[in-house]
């Protein structure tokens, strides 16, 4: 551990070295863009008062978006089975496995958009990408209330996977960003319990909109009021979320330097473009990796099952 700390010392020592002309520092120029927030210029080292206040205010400017971003993802994944139970299976006569099938197609295009979206974001802005994939989504939400048949629906899924696919790939790498590993637990909780409360109170919210009268069908109020808080919240993500440490508004230059500076011990980086085979062929062939599709099950038969208890 030592070791790897002095190594990771001299990696800043040598970005330090260079600045002067990152051209022909490699870490620079094909680095962790944090080196260049410690090699910009000499502070003084801080206190654990220093760093505490910065960890509450990366919290308050962090946390609240990724939260009820993952609430709302939840929400627009389980629009499908709260629909089911108040008509769209009967009105898209769907049959067999259809319904079944419009529940997995969901995973094919997350599975496939999921990659893409990680590879992206390595090298645009976080914060936009997700904004704009939040408005995407919203707009492929609202278009379920236009499909007639199986065909429809399965393509509307598929779309809507490929779209959602940003957000936990988006919210491992702020977390990674912004939080030492010792502290990237809690946050990931607070995020992921966004999940949580969707199932807390999904219910009750499908509740409410599937007693909605009006001359709109009962289950497409559920992809019109998800699609429309999607929609505005994807404007919200793409001015308000901070994207990383370098370019944040809400710190200054004493904060920035503290928190790139605090994750040296913890050897992890703000943002680097470099794509490294091994990390991803070590976490592909993880249990972990292999076990998570089976959490997705709940999300798409929980209502249908409740449905069919006799009590």
């Amino acid at each position: 551990m030592s070791q790897e700390k002095e190594n990771f010392t001299e990696t800043i020592e040598s970005s330090e070295r260079g600045a002067s002309n990152p051209e022909l520092d490699p870490i620079l120029s094909n680095g962790d863009v944090a080196l260049q927030v410690i090699a910009s210029g000499k502070h003084a080292p801080y206190t654990s008062e220093e760093e505490k206040s910065l960890l509450r205010k990366i919290d308050l400017h962090l946390m609240p978006f990724m939260f009820i971003s993952y609430f709302l993802q939840f929400m627009d994944k389980a629009a499908l089975s709260n629909s089911s139970v108040f008509g769209l299976i009967d009105d898209l006569h769907l049959v067999g496995n259809q319904y079944s099938w419009c529940g997995s197609i969901f995973y094919f295009g997350y599975m496939i958009g999921q990659p893409i979206a990680a590879r992206c974001m390595q090298h645009f802005s976080i914060a936009r990408y997700v904004g704009v994939s939040f408005v995407m989504w919203a707009i492929v939400l609202v278009c379920t209330t236009a499909t007639k048949n199986f065909g429809g629906l399965a393509t509307i899924r598929f779309l809507l996977g490929m779209c959602e696919a940003t957000v936990s790939p988006a919210w491992i790498l702020l977390t990674g960003m912004w939080y030492k590993k010792t502290e990237s637990a809690m946050r990931d909780s607070i995020w992921y319990s966004g999940n949580a409360f969707g199932v807390i109170f999904g219910g009750l919210i499908s509740y409410g909109l599937g007693h909605i009268h009006s001359s709109i069908v009962s289950w497409k109020w559920f992809y019109v009021v998800y699609g429309i808080l999607s929609f505005f919240w994807g404007f919200a993500l793409y001015f308000c979320l901070p994207d990383s440490v370098v370019d944040c508004k809400f710190l200054n230059d004493r904060e920035k330097y503290i928190a790139v500076e605090r994750l040296r011990d913890s050897r992890t980086g703000v943002k680097n473009k470099v794509f490294k085979k091994s990390r991803l062929s070590k976490h592909f062939w993880t249990l972990k990796f292999g076990l998570s599709p089976l959490s997705t099950l709940l999300d798409v038969f929980q209502p249908v099952v409740f449905r069919t208890l006799v009590i």
